[in-house]
């Protein structure tokens, strides 16, 4: 019982010492203090504790810090894509089409979302992402690219809407998008 209560207390130092790293990667991927934020944040440590717990008494890692950061990071993107696959599968079964205010809706934002839902579903990730205004550096670290890429394609993505905006033509009601 006391050999378990040393690796716990031990366990206990090892996640205040790395509280930074923990709190860093799963801003990362959520928005912090948000609730997907601490629960990134509670599945880290607990998965740090599965970790640590199954280590041999006689382990010695050289680089803590890099250590605690790899294996966490690599659950972190495991976790974030297993969600976000989680999340596309969920069928919501409640119209809630009704209840949305459309009278004040600027006709250009209806278009725009219009085209939006036609592009991929990558495409329609950054590009939703941008406009919600979600820096170009998170949005390059959830897709997994580098910021220029993300920047070269969000460059792409709005000369795909406008030749899609313009490809549908006036046919909508809702009007071409200035």
């Amino acid at each position: 019982m006391s050999k378990e209560k040393y690796t716990f207390e031990q366990f206990t130092a090892l996640v205040r010492k790395h509280e930074e790293t923990i709190n860093r990667l799963s801003a990362y991927f959520y928005m912090p203090n948000s609730y997907l934020f601490y629960e990134m944040r509670t599945f880290l440590t607990t998965y740090l504790w599965e970790v640590y717990s199954q280590l041999p008494t006689d382990v010695v890692i050289f680089n803590e810090k890099g250590w605690v950061f790899t294996i966490l990071y690599r659950q972190a993107v495991k976790h974030a894509r297993d969600e976000r696959h989680y999340q596309s599968h969920l069928v919501y079964g409640a119209d809630l089409s009704g209840y949305v205010d459309n009278d004040d809706a600027d006709p250009r934002v209806t278009r725009l979302y219009h085209l939006i839902g036609r592009l991929d579903e990558e495409d329609r990730d950054i590009i939703t992402m941008y406009l919600d205004r979600v820096p170009v550096a998170q949005i390059a670290r959830t897709q997994g690219k580098s910021t220029i890429y993300i920047y070269r394609r969000i460059k792409k993505i709005v000369e795909i809407l406008r030749r899609l905006n313009q490809d549908i033509g006036d046919d909508e009601d809702d009007g071409p998008i200035v």
